[in-house]
């Protein structure tokens, strides 16, 4: 059922006086957005740009400030136009777009608007004579005032990374990450400096073996030298990085987390008729409970003891699985759920062919670069008569 209700603008123009909302049983009717609509930080008494996109060329564009609820109005053309912020809705400016469908306003924001307010924008545009004239609306920006006596708390969208090493380098690594603050709101140009340091999560002060470097432009660059980090402690890990940016005068801070996780190049099991047994590098460790899984959760072996470094017993039922049903296997440890990045884990498994030591290989990937599962044959390779963890820590894996 189309449903008509009256949404009245806080606006002189006449167009505006009236603008039906459309539904269809209950829906709002929204074509794709063309027109796109980005701004910058807002200060007290300062002025602030805000850019439109995508506009018709030498379209008029009406910059509208709104609230947060209920949504505004459409305009009742063929297509209907609707504007997702809510009444009372307050121009901020008309201007013509350039040939290239670009318009930019400059606003000051007034020293009435207190410290901490939302500011809900969106743009609006038409070709014709009003607003009912082939109208585009832009996406809906958010911005926070603030005071600018005080440093700016700002979000800055966590980092995640994952290495997969090798018996030859171990953590002789040094994992690099280069950053751009306009992914944090930062029109280009406006930032002056960027300092800080990477921590260790929770921890205070800057973290041995690690660096961040301006590279100007709104650029930073990450260093983090592995043999400074303990995946056996905390996998993956996690870095605090605290920021201090110097932007258009103004001073912004946060704390962005930088998270990396750790799984060996090669791995092997053997098992020994007690159960499973496992060989990694020494630098990592399989995840306490739970790691190696078959057929999803119907058969699970998990991490009992490690009589040797690099090697762990196995615990889990007392039958070998079936090899080709291995689902997931997992390297994380400690406190790893920090950010989005939170496991170190194989989740896909492919057959490759193996050598007359190995019962089955597989190629694995998951959320590291690409590594290697091997299944031993059970042998007594130290020759002393029994089948145990020590011949599956005398075997090579490099040479699989």
């Amino acid at each position: 059922m189309l449903v008509l209700t009256t949404l009245l603008f806080a606006c002189d123009d006449p167009s505006f006086t009236s603008v039906p909302e459309h539904a269809v049983d209950g829906a709002r009717i929204h074509p794709p957005v063309t027109m796109s609509l980005a701004g910058g930080f807002a200060f007290i008494g300062e002025s602030t740009t805000f850019t439109v996109t995508g506009a018709a060329p030498d379209a008029q564009v009406m910059l509208l400030r709104g609230h947060d609820a209920p949504p505004g109005g459409c305009l009742p053309t063929p297509d209907p136009v609707c504007l997702d912020i809510g009444a009372p809705l307050t121009p901020l400016g008309v201007t013509t777009a350039s040939a290239a469908g670009t318009a930019t306003f400059t606003w000051t924001i007034p020293v009435s608007v207190p410290d901490g307010a939302s500011l809900r924008l969106q743009a609006l545009s038409w070709t014709g004579a009003t607003p009912m004239s082939a109208p585009r609306a832009s996406n809906v920006v958010t911005t926070t005032v603030h005071d600018p006596a005080f440093p700016v708390d700002f979000d800055s969208p966590d980092l995640a990374d994952c290495v997969t090493l090798d018996a030859a380098t171990g953590r002789a690594v040094t994992l690099t990450r280069t950053v751009d603050l306009a992914s944090s709101g930062f029109p280009a140009g406006s930032v002056d400096s960027v300092v800080g340091y990477l921590a260790e999560h929770g921890e205070a002060g800057p973290a041995p073996g690690t660096s961040l470097v301006d590279l100007g432009g709104g650029q930073y660059a990450l260093s983090a030298d592995l043999e400074s980090v303990d995946f056996t402690k905390t996998n993956p890990w996690t870095y605090d990085v605290v920021l201090t940016v110097e932007a258009d005068g103004h001073t912004f801070e946060s704390v962005q987390y930088w998270s990396f996780g750790a799984v060996p190049e090669r791995t092997g099991f053997m098992w020994t008729g007690a159960g499973y047994v496992g060989k990694t590098l020494p630098d990592v460790v399989f995840r306490p409970g739970n790691s190696l899984y078959f057929d999803y959760w119907a058969n699970l072996y998990g991490s009992a003891s490690s009589p040797a470094p690099g090697v762990t017993l196995m615990s889990g039922p007392a039958v070998p699985a079936p090899y080709g049903d291995i689902t997931l296997l997992y390297y994380s440890v400690g406190d790893h759920y920090v950010t989005s990045m939170n496991e170190a884990y194989w989740y896909d498994f492919s057959p490759i062919a193996g050598s007359t030591a190995v019962d089955a290989a597989f190629r694995a990937e998951g959320s590291c670069p690409d590594g290697y599962v091997f299944f031993l044959t059970p042998a007594d390779v130290t020759g002393d008569g029994a089948i145990d963890w020590r011949d599956l820590d005398a075997i090579d894996l490099e040479a699989l």
